[in-house]
């Protein structure tokens, strides 16, 4: 179970960029990969800190919060923030290239997560460190760069509605670790295919598309 946490989340995603991502863009795939890679140190660092400011609350429904603030909201935010040191958010991409970019930079950024996660529930494995909570990490950079590139084309009010989606959904998905801890895992189980049927159909369509004529480099 083990091996699920720590390679679940690598392989999952380097099988889903070498079947749906265009050859033409494999150069530009490596040097976002590398830039990733390089920022999971940091944003590992910042999430830490982050889980820290709230209490635990074992076993009170308030835990969602410190679970949405402990792993959730770090690891859907602080890969946005790192990827905007590389590129600007409000580049001009043809097609969904930005969409494909965002995902590997994501993938590049939270695929050494599983390890350190293991190093967190290494004296108390659980169904959700060792199955669920890959399942939520390979879903982020899934539904994140597809919720990102439709904000940027919104306009204020709706940008307002997806903001809004954006917090239940991450609620939503903090909510089956204290589901488990009391029992209703039939529960967390049914939020889980939820979020993974999101998940396949958010990001599939950016993924899959025709790729754009120029392909920048940088």
């Amino acid at each position: 179970m083990w091996l699920f946490l720590i390679f679940g989340l690598p392989l999952a995603l380097a099988h889903a960029i070498a079947t749906w991502f265009p050859a033409s863009e494999l150069h530009s795939v490596r040097r976002t990969l590398l830039r990733g890679l390089i920022s999971s140190i940091p944003v590992w660092f910042l999430s830490r800190f982050l889980g820290s400011l709230l209490p635990t609350m074992s076993g009170s429904p308030a835990y969602v919060f410190h679970e949405w603030f402990d792993r959730i909201l770090p690891y859907s935010l602080l890969p946005l923030l790192a990827y905007a040191i590389f590129w600007r958010l409000d580049e001009p991409l043809e097609g969904d290239f930005l969409q494909r970019r965002l995902t590997v930079f994501y993938a590049g950024c939270l695929a050494p997560f599983g390890f350190g996660e293991m190093t967190r529930i290494e004296l108390s494995p659980d169904l959700f460190g060792l199955v669920i909570l890959p399942i939520i990490l390979i879903s982020i950079p899934a539904i994140m760069p597809a919720l990102f590139r439709a904000w940027t084309k919104a306009w204020m009010t709706r940008r307002i509605l997806i903001g809004t989606c954006f917090v239940l959904a991450g609620l939503l998905a903090s909510l089956p670790h204290w589901l488990l801890l009391a029992r209703y895992w039939y529960l967390a189980l049914v939020i889980i295919a939820c979020l993974m049927i999101s998940a396949w159909s958010a990001a599939l369509p950016g993924l899959y598309s025709r790729p754009a004529r120029k392909i920048p480099l940088v």
